[in-house]
């Protein structure tokens, strides 16, 4: 520095700071505070991508819980649909049990059956029996009571006694 012959002060003047120590303290802790808000910032990030996938993971589990629950409703309901079937075959049989144990009890002991076929809505009934008469009496009559169409054809066997086939229908 080349000296002035005139100056002004007493004392030789020192360099100063483009910052002040108070102007330094401000930077610093803007720049802390700036740090702070990107570290919270990008935790909130990572916190709400987790909580997205846990959100996801859980919808799938709740689709596949309700797919699950469908299909055992219609499990059940395919179950009760053959539970319903088989009751009412249960039943059917309790009735055709009842049906065919009635016609054993109408059955005289003159006559003999060989073949009982029952259907819903027919009998067929072959067997045995003294003659037209007995068979008439004894067994013609409780059929046409039951049934409302009763035909009976008679075939003579050689020991004198009669071979029959009786077929009796209702109309439902």
């Amino acid at each position: 520095m080349t000296k002035h012959p005139f100056t002004y002060s007493f004392i030789q003047p020192k360099l100063k700071p483009i910052l002040s120590l108070f102007s330094l303290i401000w930077i610093s802790l803007i720049g802390f505070i700036s740090v702070v808000c990107l570290i919270v910032n990008f935790s909130i990030k990572i916190l709400s991508y987790n909580l997205k996938e846990a959100t996801n993971a859980n919808q799938v589990s709740y689709d596949e819980y309700n797919r699950r629950i469908v299909i055992i409703k219609e499990h059940t309901k395919n179950l009760s649909e053959q539970q319903d079937e088989i009751e009412s075959i249960l039943a059917t049989n309790q009735a055709l049990k009842r049906s065919l144990q009635n016609i054993y009890d109408i059955v005289p002991d003159t006559v003999t059956l060989d073949f009982v076929k029952l259907d819903k809505n027919s009998l067929e009934i072959r067997g045995q029996t003294p003659s037209k008469e007995a068979f008439t009496l004894l067994m013609e009559a409780p059929l046409k009571s039951i049934f409302t169409k009763t035909k009976t054809t008679f075939y003579q066997l050689p020991n004198g006694w009669l071979n029959f086939t009786s077929i009796s229908t209702s109309e439902d």
